[in-house]
């Protein structure tokens, strides 16, 4: 009827309402989110005021939130009070706290209970706990779903895990699937694994598209990845963007870049700022820099601040250091570490290595007060030389911030020596020196962790290290602390969390190579990982093929040392500025000290590293 109705006054507000309510929410016709908008902007024009609130929610959804705030702000004042709260999110995603709280205020002051749902999650997020708690309690007590879970995850976050537990089952027991998922969680975050996968399983069967979505990202963790792209793909015909972009990202590590990219691109389209960012990453490995930095800026608008420090490093990359830099001071103004590294090895190859050292330290301090976002960068080595440097007088590009922090330090120690009393000790020896002292550093301590290969890697074994119960303890350890357990390169690690900086740092100093047939283990899960490969014989063939012995003595020193070093062949090197080379030596200018007593094995491999 309404259809009726436009077909003969194309203008007919309410026509122009109704439908639009129908396109929007797919009632009695297909879904067309688009048509819908249209249909809304016609009364909007009208003085409609639910029609102006109505594509308020249109732009929000399309990640513009300029337009959704000025069309949230004409609802209201429009008389509209459930813009009241829509505002309030829009003025929280865009930073201004104070405003985002009036209007949350507001909104419960008119008596929407959605009000005290978003004042107590805007009070949880910016940490003040207390505060969060009375109007979680007072959307509880009034019976909202949402209000229910954000008390249980107050009280979980203020370690009353009794009360947490009490309040989030009861609202799984009232059949809330958000309440479920939030307790899935709560297992999930106290170790138990089988629990939280169980009370995922029972949310996702309800349609809840985040607990779909998060039991996908379990799988993903456990290496089943199969199943996690059956979870994933269900969570976005859910409606779920995050999942749309796990595919992609999921894709992407199986090399399936075509889907990758369908993905992201979709994600992107509904304003997911992480999909952009992926698909920027994508198309900058693929060498199309130009769609890279197109999707950089778009993410960069979405809110995204990491990708204005993203397009200065493909700048860089190209070539472009001076527009690259204004990027990269931008990003680092916003606290971005990856940017200050990437202005760090720019200081270097001027030879700046003073300024180079105050990023590196900058980065290390902007990474203590703000977890790093990892989001695979290109590798700082992809960075091209300047067209006119030579092999003589450019810097070295070094990927270990702690060798430009000891050339500056030996630096300004041998300006000392050369303005002191004639017969300074030359250059090399004082750099022997420094090396020979790091290698006797805890060299008794005896730490150590085991690379074994074997002598083939079907899907089994990888499945089976993955998922097996006699090394989910070490995985979970793993997991919780953010390291990967399956590298780029498809070895397996099974270590101690404080060993594993150690054990890249080893595989740095002997640039080793590692493959999917390699599993780095603790010696006391060698014999566990051993049967449990030895269990998958017959018609699969695999067998232990080699054990060596990784020490992580010297390289855990080098870790927290402040003048670390650089290993080559059989020495140990910490390399200085042309300038600093003694003209009457005869060596290069680097400072070595022999590891043979550092008694590290050299096989055949090498070993990369892949985190």
């Amino acid at each position: 009827m309404a259809q009726s109705v436009l077909d003969l006054e194309p203008d007919h507000c309410q026509a122009c309402m109704l439908i639009g309510e129908c396109c929007y929410e797919g009632k009695g016709c297909a879904e067309d989110k688009d048509r819908a908008q249209s249909m809304w902007e016609v009364a909007h024009r009208q003085g409609n005021a639910q029609a102006t609130h109505n594509l308020g929610q249109c732009y929000y959804n399309k990640g513009n939130l300029d337009m959704a705030r000025e069309l949230y702000e004409q609802a209201y004042n429009q008389g509209v009070p459930e813009a009241a709260c829509n505002l309030g999110v829009v003025y929280a995603r865009q930073g201004n706290v104070d405003k985002s709280k009036d209007m949350y205020e507001e909104a419960s002051r008119k008596g929407f209970t959605s009000g005290d749902v978003h004042l107590g999650l805007l009070h949880s997020q910016n940490g003040r706990l207390q505060e969060a708690h009375a109007p979680c309690a007072k959307a509880h007590h009034r019976g909202d779903p949402v209000g229910t879970v954000n008390l249980g995850d107050t009280y979980a976050r203020q370690g009353n895990l009794k009360k947490a537990f009490e309040v989030l089952e009861e609202a799984r027991c009232r059949g809330l699937a958000d309440g479920t998922c939030a307790l899935a969680t709560l297992y999930k975050q106290q170790g138990n694994m089988q629990k939280a996968k169980e009370m995922y399983e029972e949310a996702s069967n309800q349609g809840h598209a985040r607990a779909t979505r998060a039991l996908g990202c379990l799988f993903r963790g456990q290496g089943h990845s199969i199943k996690a792209q059956e979870c994933f793909e269900k969570a976005r015909k859910l409606g779920s963007r995050d999942a749309t972009c796990d595919l992609g990202s999921l894709y992407k590590q199986l090399g399936d870049y075509q889907r990758a990219e369908e993905m992201f691109e979709e994600a992107c389209r509904q304003g997911d700022s992480d999909a952009c960012f992926n698909l920027g990453n994508l198309f900058r490995d693929q060498g199309n820099f130009a769609k890279s930095k197109k999707m950089y800026e778009n993410a960069y608008d979405l809110g995204d601040e990491d990708a204005k420090g993203a397009i200065g490093h493909l700048l860089a990359m190209k070539g472009d250091v001076e527009e690259a830099r204004k990027f990269l001071e931008e990003a680092r103004l916003q606290g971005d570490a990856e940017a200050m590294r990437v202005l760090a090895i720019l200081y270097e190859r001027e030879g700046k290595f003073g300024k180079a050292a105050e990023m590196y330290e900058e980065a290390r301090h902007a990474e203590r007060s703000k977890a790093e976002k990892v989001r695979g960068l290109a590798p700082l080595t992809s960075l091209p030389q300047p067209a006119t440097a030579t092999c003589h007088s450019q810097a070295p590009l070094l990927l270990d911030p702690e060798v430009v922090v000891a050339q500056n330090a030996i630096q300004e120690s041998l300006s000392c020596i050369a303005g002191s009393a004639h017969g300074h000790p030359p250059v090399d020896d004082v750099n022997s020196k420094v090396s020979g002292a790091l290698l006797g550093t805890r060299a008794e301590q005896g730490l150590y962790v085991l690379l074994l290969k074997f002598t083939r890697s079907p899907q089994i074994f990888r499945e089976a290290l993955m998922t097996c119960p006699e090394l989910a303890e070490c995985r979970q350890k793993l997991e919780n602390c953010g390291f990967a357990i399956e590298l780029d390169s498809g070895a397996k690690v099974f270590v101690q969390p404080d060993h594993y900086d150690a054990l890249f740092e080893a595989i740095r100093l002997s640039n080793w190579s590692l493959y999917p047939s390699h599993v780095i283990v603790e010696s006391n899960l060698e014999a566990v990982v051993v049967q449990l490969v030895t269990r998958l014989h017959g018609k699969h063939k695999i067998y232990p093929k080699s054990t060596n012995v990784v020490p992580l003595s010297f390289p855990s020193c080098s870790v927290q040392s402040s003048a670390p070093i650089e290993y080559s062949k059989t020495f140990i090197n910490i390399k200085l500025p042309s300038s600093l080379r003694s003209s009457a030596s005869a060596h290069t200018g680097a400072c070595t000290a022999s590891t043979t007593d550092a008694d590290i094995r050299k096989g055949k491999q090498k070993i990369r590293k892949g985190r």
